[in-house]
């Protein structure tokens, strides 16, 4: 089965040796991604959990995000260049691919991951040194599957849901706007 399928946004997560997680394949991965005009505006900086920034982007995490974050091993926070310049649309699709080709080769490495949006961006910003006219884009937790008898009921209840889409009809049609849209 394709990482494609396989993916999904954990919330199982193992606290064990992060040091010794590598992600040079899953930046590479990132690397690769499309991008318009090959300008590839993203910028990634990865964080491993035990770390005083670590700390500081978990607290700057919404609450609900903190209740799995803190035994993810790497937190990567996805940025973008300075904007002002550029067609903001194209930068923002751009990280995101990066951000996808991450997912996908973590997940093909055994790499369990979870991107997320609910942070508050200057502590984040200032603890990385992110320069003011650089935005986040999203953060990516990295870490190894947990066992799921050590998590909460309710962190356990989101992680055995069952993964589901809606039907494709939702979602694409030919020619025009589809009918179930």
């Amino acid at each position: 089965m394709s990482s494609i399928f396989k993916r999904k946004s954990s919330v199982n997560f193992f606290k064990n040796d992060c040091q010794l997680m590598s992600i040079d394949s899953v930046v590479d991965a990132a690397m690769w991604a499309p991008s318009s005009r090959n300008r590839q505006p993203w910028r990634i900086i990865a964080v491993r959990n035990g770390s005083e920034k670590f700390n500081k982007i978990i607290n700057a995490s919404s609450e609900s995000n903190q209740a799995w974050l803190e035994n993810t091993c790497v937190i990567m926070t996805f940025c973008t260049l300075e904007i002002e310049d550029m067609n903001v649309n194209k930068v923002f699709l751009d990280v995101g691919l990066a951000a996808q080709n991450a997912m996908l080769m973590a997940t093909e490495k055994g790499i369990s991951t979870h991107p997320y949006g609910g942070w508050k961006e200057e502590p984040i910003k200032n603890a990385l040194s992110i320069p003011e006219k650089s935005k986040i884009v999203l953060l990516l937790a990295l870490g190894y599957e947990g066992d799921p008898s050590d998590l909460s009921t309710d962190l356990y209840d989101k992680h055995t849901k069952v993964r589901e889409r809606n039907p494709k009809e939702s979602h694409f049609a030919w020619d025009e706007w589809g009918e179930y849209f």
